[in-house]
């Protein structure tokens, strides 16, 4: 048996056994020749081409474009072509193309995930991603080339995300537009968020405390115990906190002032 590349050559007769382990440590392309003669004088031989590639690299970079809550994300791994030389004596160089399994690293996100799967040919565009939170945030790439060799990349990543509270003054249950049609508060960055609305009497008519992924998710359609209210004016009562530690101080009503209470009009 010969293998081309450092030239390990040996033999074995009919008594030796029938399995030898040969270890490849180098990345390049190594031909594997067998001959054989039989007692008689018979012989024959075999070749086979071997490729042995370096494990890849995973790397991201990563920049944060502007808005405060999206990461940008490019892929910057570093794979080895398998090299060899050619025909005409030069070095050749062989890509080893990989597949790229992205888990974005939300906050509470298992790492187990696989969020985006992306082949070769796309290594070069940049995944933009938000709805992270405030805090430490933690993509991870897992990058698995074409020879089975798998290997994993993280980095953690601290946004500085602006806190924010936004109520609207209106809403219209039955307007062609859903964007308009249920009172939703919107609020970023959020830990805790209770908010709930009141008739003129000061009857409870509706509450939530629902925030998810640092959001205000609850949302009131203008009914109470199933029945639409009547056109009118509302007044809402709020309390927030936020993932940085503040705390909601209310809108400014002027002179210095805030409230944390305001009135929103259902329109039928």
């Amino acid at each position: 048996m010969e293998r081309e590349g450092d030239n390990l050559n040996y033999s074995k007769d009919a008594g030796s056994s029938s399995v030898r382990y040969v270890d490849w440590m180098k990345s390049r392309i190594d031909t594997l020749t067998v001959y054989e003669q039989t007692w008689a004088g018979c012989e024959g031989f075999d070749t086979l081409i071997v490729k042995i590639a370096a494990r890849p690299k995973p790397l991201y970079s990563w920049t944060l474009p502007g808005a405060s809550n999206i990461i940008e994300l490019q892929d910057s791994t570093i794979q080895d072509s398998l090299w060899y030389m050619g025909k005409d004596g030069e070095m050749v160089g062989e890509p080893i193309p990989y597949t790229m399994y992205w888990n974005y690293g939300h906050q509470g996100e298992s790492e187990d995930v696989i969020d985006t799967v992306m082949d070769y040919s796309k290594r070069f565009f940049a995944i933009q991603e938000g709805d992270y939170i405030h805090g430490y945030n933690c993509p991870i790439l897992t990058v698995e080339n074409s020879f089975g060799c798998k290997e994993v990349y993280k980095d953690c990543i601290f946004l500085e995300i602006t806190s924010s509270l936004y109520v609207p003054t209106a809403f219209s249950p039955s307007n062609p537009a859903h964007s308009v049609r249920t009172f939703q508060p919107k609020g970023y960055n959020l830990k805790t968020c209770e908010i709930s609305v009141y008739d003129k009497w000061g009857n409870l008519l509706w509450y939530s405390d629902a925030v998810e992924d640092g959001k205000f998710v609850g949302y009131w359609d203008g009914r109470y115990e199933g029945k639409m209210m009547q056109s009118d004016v509302y007044i809402w009562k709020m309390e927030a906190t936020f993932l940085d530690g503040q705390t909601w101080d209310g809108f400014d009503v002027g002179n210095g002032k805030k409230a944390k209470f305001g009135s929103v009009t259902l329109v039928r």
